[in-house]
């Protein structure tokens, strides 16, 4: 009987242990819960900020867009060229050039050209650019070799 009853003693004392390591390891991941809950609610609300930033972003892009668009549609004549010599006319280089490539040009196709200050960089090219269109006086148009419609 006596060692029935530390048998019995033995087992209650187990099961109270076990109790013990579940309530222990039940606070343990209620604390975790609560901690990653918490985690939740700031990453949520950087989310909210981030989305916010990105709105506001997005809105001066827009912006920016609807502001070059119209200088863009001002450098749609324009054409760049690099590599020529510095010490000749910018408008009969600009016609040489187009020659050479099978565009007919005429002085009153050139509404300005005019060179670009050199760059700070010593290897830069030097640079021309020629806006096309009517200023001088004269009918615009560039004759291109065939047809380019």
């Amino acid at each position: 009987m006596e060692k029935r009853l530390r048998t019995t003693g033995f087992e209650e004392i187990k099961e109270l242990r076990s109790q013990q390591f579940l309530s222990e390891q039940y606070e343990d991941m209620k604390q975790r819960l609560h901690s990653k809950d918490e985690e939740v609610k700031v990453l949520q609300a950087e989310n909210q900020d981030l989305k916010l930033h990105v709105l506001k972003l997005e809105a001066v892009t827009s912006q920016t867009h609807e502001v070059n668009d119209p200088e863009q549609c001002g450098r749609r004549k324009c054409l760049e060229f690099q590599g020529l010599a510095w010490n000749e006319n910018t408008d009969d280089l600009v016609r040489r050039v187009s020659k050479m490539v099978g565009v007919g040009l005429k002085a009153e196709d050139i509404c300005v050209s005019h060179r670009l200050s050199p760059a700070s960089d010593k290897n830069s090219q030097p640079t021309i650019i020629a806006s096309m269109g009517v200023r001088r006086g004269g009918k615009a148009g560039i004759s291109p070799p065939g047809n380019w419609d």
